[in-house]
């Protein structure tokens, strides 16, 4: 069998149309990568409702959260008075500062599910019909995380819109559960851009049934795409190994016609 340079290029073209594929199987353009733990409470009812005192599926979820940075900034709120309310200014370091406005001040009251996940202080808000709570950024950012108590106790779910820097909107879901078990109950949610047209510049919480809902929100996490650890999981071969792997590819194609023309 006479073996040509025209069927040479032809294999070794082949290989690296594969090595392409798969390098872009194993590396899609992802969506958000995130993070949410819930941990429903059935301690009692109404004001009556104790405290979660171990909230093991949420905490995970801000762990896991948190792993993806080396150091990133959280406002506790505990630096402000009770009481401060309408627009308050918030800086995160190596990120961006915060304006977070919207019905709401801050409250250390435990109460009606209500309380602080750190420190004494949370942001005692509402979400929905006529209230508007957001967040907004000086400059765009890649990561948004927080702690929620008793969100979704009455049947107002609440979901993020998200204001991407390139004009669109995107709409996550925040409460997926829908029991009696969401009065008192606290929740994490971390959202993490996985490119920077993912970048959003502001966060505003809405409610999909027109029903106003009052949460309290803490721990606010915010980061920069710069701080978001982008390494590959071990799992994934990293894309040098994988050209190294359609060069071999490409050498077995090679010998394999040399002996069929020998």
């Amino acid at each position: 069998m006479k073996f040509t340079s025209s069927s040479l290029l032809k294999s070794l073209s082949a290989c690296s149309t594969c090595a392409i594929a798969l390098l872009s199987s194993i590396n899609p353009a992802q969506a958000f990568d995130l993070y949410f733990g819930e941990d429903l409470n059935f301690n009692g009812t109404g004001n009556s409702r104790a405290r979660l005192v171990d909230a093991t599926n949420s905490s995970a979820a801000e762990s896991d959260f948190l792993s993806r940075f080396d150091f990133v900034g959280t406002e506790t709120f505990d630096s402000f008075s009770l009481g401060t309310s309408g627009s308050i200014d918030l800086a995160f370091e190596d990120a961006a500062t915060a304006t977070l406005s919207g019905a709401g001040r801050v409250s250390d009251m435990e109460k009606y599910g209500v309380h602080p996940l750190s420190g004494e202080n949370y942001w005692l808000t509402n979400a929905g019909q006529n209230n508007t709570f957001k967040v907004d950024f000086d400059e765009a950012v890649a990561a948004f995380g927080f702690y929620a108590t008793d969100i979704g106790d009455i049947g107002a779910k609440v979901n993020l819109e998200l204001s991407l820097q390139n004009g669109e909107t995107q709409i996550i879901d925040l409460t997926h559960n829908q029991t009696s078990g969401q009065s008192g109950s606290v929740l994490y949610k971390g959202i993490i851009a996985e490119n920077e047209d993912e970048l959003f510049t502001s966060v505003r919480f809405v409610t999909t049934n027109g029903r106003s809902d009052g949460f309290g929100f803490d721990n606010l996490t915010v980061g920069g795409f710069q701080q978001v650890k982008q390494e590959l999981p071990e799992s994934v071969p990293e894309p040098a190994s994988l050209l190294g792997l359609a060069a071999i590819a490409g050498a077995a194609v090679l010998k394999r016609k040399s002996s069929q023309a020998a």
